[in-house]
């Protein structure tokens, strides 16, 4: 009787789905075992230091993660996203870097079509080494679309509106990033910068963000704000072939 009534009521909610609701959705399978999560955790933390050194740290903690369970798509997409930061900065050929990027990020979204750091993955390969543009944008609005606080999706999209000349677009992203991880110090670098490149320059955030970054590690401070230098002086260079390519 009981079995009875559950399908009758499953029945009735499956009559109600709208057609959205009916599209066919990967679930990403559960982790199988604590040693996998481990592996996972200990990316993330090199990962979330912002070097070069650590991000191939975080990559080996998560393609090992990868090897004991191949269908973790978060590992995938993580790794992805350390590999693209190497082939920004230059730590290995970019051509190698992204194809990986792409590789790894597209295998995310065939085991978990709504994992979001996959999207924000491909939006950074698109956006920055295949000069696809509207797939960048695609592929980063649909990581904010699927979770708002991939934040790493925020601060791609405002060098996406700084290079385009909108640049209170770019305050607004990041300032929804901000919303998301009010106490991320790069976060709040995104942010200040964006401001400076919108003219509404506020000295106190960007000095209390250098304080924060700076209480995190002098070094890799200086590592990110080459970066962010790199990025918006970028922005002169490219836009002219932005331009070119719409």
């Amino acid at each position: 009787m009981q079995d009875e009534i559950s399908h009758i009521i499953a029945n009735k909610c499956r009559q109600k789905l709208s057609l959205k609701d009916q599209e066919e959705k990967l679930v990403e399978a559960p982790i199988k075992n604590l040693e996998t999560y481990t592996l996972f955790l200990k990316g993330l933390h090199f990962h979330n230091k912002l070097t070069p050194s650590d991000a191939k740290k975080a990559i080996s903690f998560f393609e090992e993660a990868i090897s004991l369970e191949p269908s973790y798509a978060q590992a995938y997409a993580m790794a992805a996203t350390d590999y693209a930061l190497l082939g920004t900065m230059g730590q290995m050929p970019p051509a190698e870097a992204f194809e990986i990027v792409h590789s790894y990020s597209n295998k995310a979204l065939l085991l978990d079509n709504a994992c979001a750091p996959a999207y924000a993955a491909k939006g950074a390969a698109y956006l920055l080494y295949d000069w696809q543009w509207k797939e960048g944008f695609d592929s980063l609005m649909k990581a904010i679309e699927l979770n708002p606080a991939t934040t790493n999706a925020h601060q791609l999209l405002c060098f996406y509106y700084m290079t385009v000349g909108e640049r209170e677009e770019a305050v607004r992203i990041m300032e929804q990033a901000l919303k998301a991880d009010p106490l991320s110090p790069v976060v709040n670098h995104y942010l200040a910068e964006a401001y400076f490149n919108a003219g509404r320059i506020d000295v106190n955030r960007y000095e209390k963000t250098r304080d924060c970054i700076f209480l995190i590690e002098f070094k890799k401070c200086r590592v990110h704000d080459k970066f962010m230098f790199t990025l918006t002086s970028g922005v002169k260079i490219v836009d002219h072939r932005f331009r070119k390519s719409i």
